[in-house]
């Protein structure tokens, strides 16, 4: 089977991605959350209706649905928005507002994905917090970041651990806004970060765990995952401040 993968939307157009699905032809496709906008929920919407898909709420999509005024380099850099500003878009728009409650009842997905034991989650089972230290316990998954920050490798061996003890061999998460492939064999742990626009690796053996960090849609990152093969894309663009 052949898998897309593709979270932190941050308000861009989902045309382009959509172009990417209809070349690419995936039998399913994972989306990790952030939209940020009602355009980009519409048109998530839209593409849900002829594809298998799999969907988690990402820590923006729960603080507009609670209102736990946050914050973003995203919005302040980049698209010049602010909280309250894209949370009255949201909740002005009926399917939208709707569409994040009905995510908000699963943050963690479980299944099979690539023939592996798989959980698809925002952020992780461990991580760093210092984003937002105050966080709800119950919110954590989507805000825990494993990567960009102080501890990294103590991050990744607390959520291989996690993730093993909960029986399951594939992470599949965003939210650092890192591409990245992440393998523990035994006591070892290796990984591949992808900085250039093709960069491919490879599912290891059974007996190992992986985690995927897709990187962020906002800057243009996607994972196609078919059979054993992990290639990490990028979709070039001049500018990030397009608002569909």
């Amino acid at each position: 089977m052949k898998y897309l993968l593709f979270g932190d939307i941050h308000g861009r157009d989902l045309k382009d991605i959509q172009k990417v699905i209809e070349e690419e032809k995936p039998d399913q496709i994972v989306c990790l959350g952030d939209f940020d906008t009602p355009a980009c929920i519409e048109q998530w919407l839209e593409i849900r209706k002829n594809y298998k898909t799999i969907t988690v709420p990402g820590n923006h999509d729960l603080a507009f649905l609670y209102n736990d005024e946050i914050t973003s380099g995203i919005w302040t850099n980049y698209i010049d928005m602010k909280f309250e500003d894209l949370k009255k878009e949201l909740v002005d728009n009926r399917n939208a507002w709707e569409y994040l409650e009905s995510l908000a009842k699963n943050t963690i997905w479980t299944g099979e994905i690539a023939g592996r034991k798989a959980l698809v989650i925002h952020g992780g089972l461990a991580g760093s917090l210092e984003s937002y230290p105050e966080c709800p316990k119950e919110l954590r998954p989507l805000w825990y970041r494993l990567l960009g920050t102080e501890g990294e490798l103590e991050n990744l061996w607390s959520n291989f651990k996690k993730l093993e003890e909960r029986g399951y061999e594939l992470m599949i998460r965003g939210h650092d806004h890192v591409s990245a492939f992440f393998k523990k064999e035994g006591n070892v742990i290796s990984w591949k970060r992808a900085k250039e626009k093709e960069e491919e690796t490879e599912l290891p053996g059974a007996d190992a765990s992986v985690i995927i960090s897709v990187g962020s849609y906002f800057f243009g990152d996607f994972v196609l995952l078919e059979g054993d093969r992990v290639k990490f894309r990028k979709i070039s663009t001049k500018q990030y401040s397009m608002r569909p």
